[in-house]
Parts: structure tokens; C-alpha cells; sequence
């Protein structure tokens, strides 16, 4: 199966389990359970490589973060959201246990922002918070291929002037603008110790517009 396919499989388990269910929450519950993560499959039948690392994409958005800001069930905004958000992978990660798509939702929360952030810190030799999955055999290599090169690895993704500027610095997107992570001070409070009282840990609505707002290019 490829992406694509499991993707659309998705849909039309949606359309099933909210035509077959009238209470949202159960329609949620079997469709949690029947649901096929689509990250898992080549896009369209071939892995997105580099050199000879091959690489998993992975979502912006998960079905639980829609399903918290969006609800579920036909009066709801949730199969717009999916059919939009993971229409085509935006991220794309080298596979390995432990390595950076793993690592980034148990230490960063999920951040894309502060993922990238954390990368870009790791390329110029700076204090980051998943150095150990940077150290992975294969995630090392795939970041030698680049040679360490944070713009190099932007422009490999595609995602300059969408996660970050024109001149590579991360946008935060927990602000209601676009903004840079630029501060140096705000950031040692703010990003370096992510499980201090100053860090916020979990999503916040305008995060999530935000995250929502960059699939309406």
C-alpha cells in the first residue's frame, strides 16, 4: 500500500463509522481503532531518500489534535482537516528507532517549530535538547549527507518560507503572527529546559491554528 492509498482508506472510514454511528464518540472509537497511520507508507509507491537513508514523512497533525480542537462527527470541521492536513507529507525524517520523529513527540511535545529549532541549533554545534537521536547511526548519516547543513536540509524538505523565512530562521508558531525564534534570553527560558514551569509544554489553540494555517497555501 502506498500513502496515497491508506490515506484514502481513512476517508472512507470516516464517511462509514459517521454514517453508521449517531453518537460522535462512538463513531470516534471505532474509527480510532480502524485507523491506519498513513506515515508509515511511501508516498505514492517510493520512500523519500537521501543518498541511501531512507526516509518516513511525518504529520504536522495527528487525528487526536484534530479531534481535540475540531471535534468529530459530521457537524464537525475534523474530515476537512484531515483531508487537507495529510493530503501530502510535508516532513520527512530519517526511519530509526529512536531517531527524530520519535524523540520529538516524547521531548518537544510534538513542536514541529521547536523541532526544527533544536535541529538547526544541533547543525552549528549549539546545546540541543535531541542531541542522542542526532548521534543515531542513521540520522547521523543522513545529517552527514547534507554535511550539517541546516539550510541544506530545509531546502531538501521543501519547507522554506513555510516553517521557516527566506533566510532560515524558525518561525514560532505558537505566536499569533510569524515571528522568529531570535531572542536568545526568551529562548534560554523558554526553550532549553522544556519540562521547566516556563516551557509550554502541551498545544495551545493559537499553536494550532497556526499549524492548521500552513496547509491553506
Amino acid at each position: 500500500m502506498t500513502y496515497t492509498e491508506v490515506y484514502e482508506y481513512n476517508l472512507k472510514l470516516y464517511d462509514f463509522v459517521t454514517s453508521e454511528y449517531e453518537n460522535s464518540e462512538q463513531a470516534w472509537c471505532y474509527y480510532k481503532e480502524s485507523y491506519i497511520d498513513p506515515d508509515g507508507y511511501p508516498f505514492n509507491g517510493d520512500d523519500k531518500k537521501d543518498g541511501i537513508i531512507k526516509c518516513s514523512s511525518d504529520a504536522l497533525l495527528s487525528i487526536r489534535r484534530i479531534k481535540e480542537y475540531e471535534g468529530f462527527g459530521s457537524e464537525s470541521d475534523f474530515r476537512k482537516t484531515y483531508e487537507v492536513s495529510r493530503k501530502k507529507p510535508l516532513l520527512y525524517f530519517p526511519k530509526e528507532a529512536g531517531g527524530i520523529n520519535q524523540s520529538r513527540a516524547l521531548l518537544l511535545e510534538d513542536r514541529i517549530d521547536h523541532t526544527l529549532y533544536d535541529l538547526k541549533r544541533h547543525c552549528y554545534g549549539q546545546e540541543c535538547i535531541l542531541r542522542d537521536s542526532y548521534e543515531k547511526e542513521k540520522t547521523k548519516k543522513w545529517l552527514d549527507s547534507f554535511d550539517c547543513d541546516f539550510h541544506k536540509i530545509i531546502d531538501w524538505m521543501g519547507v522554506r518560507g513555510i516553517l521557516t523565512d527566506e533566510n532560515y530562521n524558525v518561525y514560532d508558531l505558537q505566536c499569533s503572527s510569524k515571528t522568529e525564534f531570535m531572542n536568545v534570553k526568551k529562548m534560554k527560558l523558554k526553550y532549553l529546559h522544556p519540562r521547566n514551569k516556563e516551557y509550554m509544554a502541551s498545544w495551545g489553540l493559537e499553536y494550532y491554528k497556526n499549524v492548521k494555517a500552513l496547509f491553506d497555501k
